[in-house]
């Protein structure tokens, strides 16, 4: 069958003045479940396991009240809604609920039903890791941002520098079994930050950081070494995940400072097109993300527009895809209007 394609980016476009047929890895037709929400119908999805299991957060109906801002004419009474982190599984929402304080937010989820995020304490926050809606753990205080089967938690927080006594800067890490590893800053003096983004079945992680000269610039962690993946050409790149086989999805600058897409494998960064920012890949490589048209999904060389293939809603990002090529996006309803996070199925 062959499908009618939109390709972004100055890469694709001699592929662009053709139809294509969509690879085997890719669905041509997807059906819709909106994840519903935790009672005042917002809710932001943030992650997919291959079983279907969906986490983010979402925010509740009731509303409570909150200390004010400072205002000159006194005291005033504020209310806001909490969100909570939530775990969604076989049509139903569960509330992870918080460590004590009013917010949570869940970040990832492996296939074993296992969420991680962040939570408010009574006083500061957390991080927590969440077995199957099961009671919230409080684990470090940095943020995770992804997680594997075997439990290997990877993320950000504040930590010391190794060799610069009482110099406390931003920093990937991984958790395991209550040890948490500090992944330092990027090769060479002059960086101040690092975060990861993602995590593999064999460890290996990925994320984002300054160097030298002040530039973001994505990187892998493999081996105990953390080393810069390169750019499109341009100061800048950050990676946002990577699968099972290594294949690393984010944005890089070119030489123009254009903000393209890129695949990274084999030493090679592929340019996936301008405006093109993904933000997960399966093992399969297929990849979703934001392009100029909303939400995609794709291959190198085979983005598609997935407003083209879920008639009635105006998708706007596609923020994770599963093994099974599921995804979960946010967008809208076009007959009620209605602005939430759906998880769409290939049919």
């Amino acid at each position: 069958m062959r499908v009618a394609v939109k390709l972004w980016g100055t890469s694709l476009a001699i592929a662009g003045a053709f139809a294509l047929s969509a690879p085997s890895a890719l669905a041509s037709t997807y059906s819709v479940t909106n994840l519903g929400s935790l009672g005042d119908g917002i809710t932001f999805a943030t992650g997919i396991n291959n079983n279907g299991q969906v986490t983010g957060y979402s925010y509740l109906g009731t509303e409570v009240q909150i200390p004010c801002p400072p205002h000159k004419y006194g005291p005033k009474v504020c209310f806001t809604h909490p969100y909570h982190a939530f775990l969604y599984g076989g049509g139903v929402m569960t509330d992870l609920g918080t460590l004590g304080g009013l917010d949570s937010r869940g970040n990832a989820i492996n296939n074993l039903g296992e969420v991680v995020g962040t939570s408010a304490l009574a006083t500061g926050s957390s991080a927590f890791t969440d077995q199957g809606g099961a009671a919230m753990t409080a684990i470090n205080t940095g943020d995770p941002m992804a997680i594997n089967d075997s439990g290997e938690i990877a993320g950000e927080g504040s930590f010391l520098v190794a060799g610069t006594p009482g110099d406390i800067f931003e920093q990937a890490f991984t958790y395991q079994s209550g040890k948490t590893t500090v992944l330092g800053l990027l090769p060479g003096a002059g960086g101040s930050f690092t975060g990861a983004s993602g995590i593999n079945a064999s460890g290996e992680v990925v994320g984002s950081g300054d160097n030298a000269a002040s530039d973001e610039r994505a990187w892998e962690y493999l081996g105990g070494v953390m080393s810069d993946i390169g750019t499109l050409g341009g100061p800048q790149a950050s990676a946002a995940a990577i699968n099972a086989g290594g294949q690393i999805v984010g944005f890089s600058q070119t030489s123009t400072d254009a903000d393209d897409g890129f695949l990274h494998q084999g030493g090679k960064m592929t340019d996936l097109g301008l405006n093109v920012l993904p933000d997960g890949i399966n093992i399969h490589g297929v990849i979703v993300g934001e392009g100029p048209g909303g939400a995609f999904v794709g291959t190198a060389g085979h983005l598609q527009n997935l407003n083209s293939l879920v008639p009635g809603y105006t998708l706007t990002n596609a923020v994770a895809i599963n093994d099974n090529g599921q995804i979960v996006a946010q967008g809208n309803n076009n007959t009620s209007g209605q602005g939430d996070a759906f998880l769409l199925t290939p049919s």
